[in-house]
Protein backbone atom coordinates (compact mmCIF):
# COMPACT_ATOMS: atom_id res chain seq x y z
CA UNK A 1 0.00 0.00 0.00
CA UNK A 2 1.31 3.37 -0.99
CA UNK A 3 0.19 5.20 1.95
CA UNK A 4 3.46 7.23 2.81
CA UNK A 5 3.01 8.57 -1.45
CA UNK A 6 -0.21 10.07 -0.06
CA UNK A 7 -0.30 10.71 3.25
CA UNK A 8 2.68 11.81 6.06
CA UNK A 9 3.99 9.75 8.09
CA UNK A 10 5.00 12.58 10.35
CA UNK A 11 2.16 12.21 13.12
CA UNK A 12 2.56 8.72 13.13
CA UNK A 13 6.15 9.67 15.24
CA UNK A 14 4.04 9.77 18.44
CA UNK A 15 2.93 6.03 18.47
CA UNK A 16 5.81 5.03 16.89
CA UNK A 17 8.16 6.23 19.87
CA UNK A 18 5.48 4.87 22.51
CA UNK A 19 5.40 1.28 20.96
CA UNK A 20 9.43 1.39 20.77
CA UNK A 21 9.11 2.44 24.72
CA UNK A 22 7.04 -0.61 25.37
CA UNK A 23 3.64 0.59 25.04
CA UNK A 24 1.33 -2.22 23.34
CA UNK A 25 -0.15 -1.04 19.82
CA UNK A 26 -3.72 -0.91 20.72
CA UNK A 27 -2.54 1.65 23.68
CA UNK A 28 -0.24 3.51 21.32
CA UNK A 29 -3.29 4.16 18.77
CA UNK A 30 -5.63 5.07 22.00
CA UNK A 31 -3.40 7.54 23.08
CA UNK A 32 -2.99 8.90 19.38
CA UNK A 33 -6.55 9.40 19.01
CA UNK A 34 -7.35 10.88 23.07
CA UNK A 35 -4.33 13.36 21.61
CA UNK A 36 -5.72 14.49 18.41
CA UNK A 37 -9.32 14.82 19.97
CA UNK A 38 -8.05 16.38 23.00
CA UNK A 39 -6.58 19.00 20.83
CA UNK A 40 -9.34 19.61 17.88
CA UNK A 41 -11.72 20.49 20.72
CA UNK A 42 -8.90 22.82 22.29
CA UNK A 43 -8.47 24.27 18.47
CA UNK A 44 -11.98 24.95 17.65
CA UNK A 45 -12.95 26.49 21.19
CA UNK A 46 -9.83 28.87 20.28
CA UNK A 47 -11.06 30.18 17.29
CA UNK A 48 -14.61 30.73 18.40
CA UNK A 49 -12.87 32.53 21.33
CA UNK A 50 -11.03 34.99 19.05
CA UNK A 51 -14.22 35.42 16.74
CA UNK A 52 -16.59 36.02 19.94
CA UNK A 53 -15.13 36.62 22.58
CA UNK A 54 -17.08 34.06 24.71
CA UNK A 55 -16.01 31.28 26.71
CA UNK A 56 -19.88 29.49 27.02
CA UNK A 57 -20.08 29.53 22.90
CA UNK A 58 -15.93 28.89 22.61
CA UNK A 59 -16.85 25.46 24.86
CA UNK A 60 -20.36 24.49 22.80
CA UNK A 61 -18.52 25.09 19.46
CA UNK A 62 -14.97 22.67 21.14
CA UNK A 63 -18.13 19.55 22.36
CA UNK A 64 -19.91 19.84 18.67
CA UNK A 65 -17.26 19.76 17.07
CA UNK A 66 -15.53 16.68 18.93
CA UNK A 67 -18.91 14.82 18.96
CA UNK A 68 -19.70 15.40 15.11
CA UNK A 69 -21.03 12.64 13.29
CA UNK A 70 -18.03 12.35 10.89
CA UNK A 71 -15.51 13.27 13.45
CA UNK A 72 -17.17 10.03 15.32
CA UNK A 73 -17.14 7.35 12.60
CA UNK A 74 -13.76 8.78 11.44
CA UNK A 75 -12.55 7.27 15.09
CA UNK A 76 -15.11 4.73 15.48
CA UNK A 77 -15.79 3.02 12.33
CA UNK A 78 -12.86 4.39 9.57
CA UNK A 79 -9.86 4.71 12.17
CA UNK A 80 -8.85 7.63 9.79
CA UNK A 81 -6.23 8.71 11.36
CA UNK A 82 -5.34 11.00 8.79
CA UNK A 83 -8.85 13.02 8.40
CA UNK A 84 -8.80 13.06 12.35
CA UNK A 85 -5.42 14.89 12.50
CA UNK A 86 -7.00 16.78 9.77
CA UNK A 87 -9.55 18.22 12.19
CA UNK A 88 -7.05 19.40 14.16
CA UNK A 89 -5.38 21.78 11.99
CA UNK A 90 -8.62 23.23 10.22
CA UNK A 91 -8.94 25.67 12.84
CA UNK A 92 -5.60 26.91 13.37
CA UNK A 93 -6.04 27.80 9.78
CA UNK A 94 -9.06 29.21 10.14
CA UNK A 95 -7.93 31.07 13.18
CA UNK A 96 -4.66 32.51 10.96
CA UNK A 97 -7.18 33.55 8.55
CA UNK A 98 -9.40 35.30 10.96
CA UNK A 99 -6.46 37.27 12.82
CA UNK A 100 -5.15 38.34 9.47
CA UNK A 101 -7.95 39.31 7.28
CA UNK A 102 -11.02 40.15 9.39
CA UNK A 103 -8.34 41.62 12.52
CA UNK A 104 -6.08 43.02 10.46
CA UNK A 105 -3.55 41.78 13.08
CA UNK A 106 -0.46 41.02 11.00
CA UNK A 107 1.46 39.50 13.35
CA UNK A 108 -0.12 36.00 13.47
CA UNK A 109 1.21 34.52 10.32
CA UNK A 110 2.43 31.94 12.16
CA UNK A 111 -1.22 30.49 13.18
CA UNK A 112 -1.62 30.35 9.53
CA UNK A 113 1.97 28.61 8.33
CA UNK A 114 1.09 26.28 11.57
CA UNK A 115 -2.70 25.10 9.89
CA UNK A 116 -1.18 25.08 6.50
CA UNK A 117 1.30 23.00 7.13
CA UNK A 118 -0.32 20.86 10.06
CA UNK A 119 -2.85 19.78 7.26
CA UNK A 120 -0.36 19.36 4.83
CA UNK A 121 1.26 16.74 6.47
CA UNK A 122 -1.78 14.76 8.25
CA UNK A 123 -4.60 14.70 5.26
CA UNK A 124 -3.95 16.08 1.48
CA UNK A 125 -7.94 16.22 0.50
CA UNK A 126 -8.33 18.66 3.54
CA UNK A 127 -5.60 20.50 2.96
CA UNK A 128 -6.58 21.18 -1.13
CA UNK A 129 -10.21 22.20 -0.04
CA UNK A 130 -8.88 24.40 2.92
CA UNK A 131 -6.70 26.22 0.31
CA UNK A 132 -9.64 26.72 -1.90
CA UNK A 133 -11.11 28.18 0.43
CA UNK A 134 -8.37 30.30 1.55
CA UNK A 135 -8.54 31.41 -2.12
CA UNK A 136 -12.20 31.82 -2.41
CA UNK A 137 -11.42 34.39 0.92
CA UNK A 138 -8.99 36.35 -0.70
CA UNK A 139 -10.69 37.33 -3.16
CA UNK A 140 -13.58 38.53 -1.09
CA UNK A 141 -11.21 39.98 1.06
CA UNK A 142 -8.98 41.71 -2.03
CA UNK A 143 -10.49 45.39 -2.22
CA UNK A 144 -9.79 45.99 1.56
CA UNK A 145 -5.84 43.74 1.14
CA UNK A 146 -3.01 46.15 1.66
CA UNK A 147 0.13 45.48 1.93
CA UNK A 148 0.90 44.77 5.69
CA UNK A 149 -1.58 41.94 5.15
CA UNK A 150 -0.04 40.87 1.97
CA UNK A 151 2.93 40.23 3.28
CA UNK A 152 1.89 38.62 6.54
CA UNK A 153 0.14 35.93 3.84
CA UNK A 154 2.98 35.39 1.73
CA UNK A 155 5.35 34.88 4.93
CA UNK A 156 2.34 31.92 5.96
CA UNK A 157 2.39 30.28 2.74
CA UNK A 158 6.19 30.07 2.23
CA UNK A 159 6.89 29.40 6.31
CA UNK A 160 4.23 26.10 5.16
CA UNK A 161 6.45 25.65 2.46
CA UNK A 162 9.36 25.33 3.82
CA UNK A 163 7.78 23.48 7.17
CA UNK A 164 6.47 20.67 4.92
CA UNK A 165 8.88 20.80 2.22
CA UNK A 166 10.67 17.71 3.17
CA UNK A 167 7.33 15.51 2.31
Amino acid sequence: YASPLFYCDFLLLIPAFLYNCGVTLIHCYKILIFLLSFFSCFSMMSLLKRITDRNSIAVLAGMAYLFANYHISDVFVRCAEGEIAAIVFLPVLLSGLYEILAKQNTRQWPLLAAGLAGLLLSHNLTFILAVTVCILLLISYLTRMHKDIFLSLCKGCVCAFLLTAFF
